[in-house]
């Protein structure tokens, strides 16, 4: 019975609780019913899908209630911020399958320790490695996570200090569309020359 059931070691909770018996119990290799020797763990009974992507430093001894839920599996309590990559802004908002789950042809791969914390993980590079140092972008020294306004960017830091009438040009002024050889557009935001005549005729 399930009272009896739950004075052992495993007592049923959640979707457990509608299993029926012979799905854990009744052993396929030789037909028979097994209740000693049958593992508590979750793998012992459950596929382990995240092998070899997710670092079981986040799911000791393959425990999957580390995120899981036993009610629902769709439900995921995992604590983001214990891991090298705090959730912030819009961030915090993405489901897990966005960042982690990729399509190849059709297939489905899942990208967990595998992934890269650099913004270029998983958003295009739009300003075309203009802005790139030691391999990464920089994208959080002019963007924030709640939008992608360049809110953080300030262009007295720059070798070209607006002052006076350039405080009032519009940025597309001065800052003009350039396609690459591959036919790639990208707004050109390191100006190689700063003559006044280059702007000014």
């Amino acid at each position: 019975t399930l009272e009896k059931h739950n004075e052992s070691a495993f007592p049923l909770k959640g979707a457990h609780i509608a299993t029926p018996c012979f799905v854990c119990h009744l052993q396929e290799s030789s037909n028979r019913w097994e209740f000693e020797n049958i593992g508590l763990r979750c793998v012992d009974c459950h596929e382990d899908i995240h092998e070899p992507y997710l670092d079981k430093k986040y799911y000791p001894e393959a425990t999957c209630k580390s995120c899981h839920s036993e009610s629902r599996w769709s439900e995921i309590d995992f604590d983001h911020n214990k891991t090298e990559y705090k959730l912030e802004g819009k961030h915090a908002t993405q489901t897990c399958r966005s960042c982690h789950f990729a399509e190849t042809n059709g297939e489905v791969h899942q990208r967990f320790s595998k992934l890269t914390t650099t913004c270029t993980q998983c958003h295009n590079d739009i300003h075309y490695k203009q802005f790139e140092a030691r391999g990464e972008t920089g994208c959080v020294s002019c963007h924030d996570y709640e939008n992608w306004k360049a809110s953080k960017f300030d262009h007295n830091k720059t070798q070209f200090s607006l002052g006076g009438a350039h405080q009032n040009v519009a940025c597309k002024e001065c800052h003009k569309p350039v396609q690459t050889a591959e036919n790639t557009t990208y707004i050109l935001y390191k100006i190689p020359s700063f003559k006044c005549a280059d702007c000014h005729k």
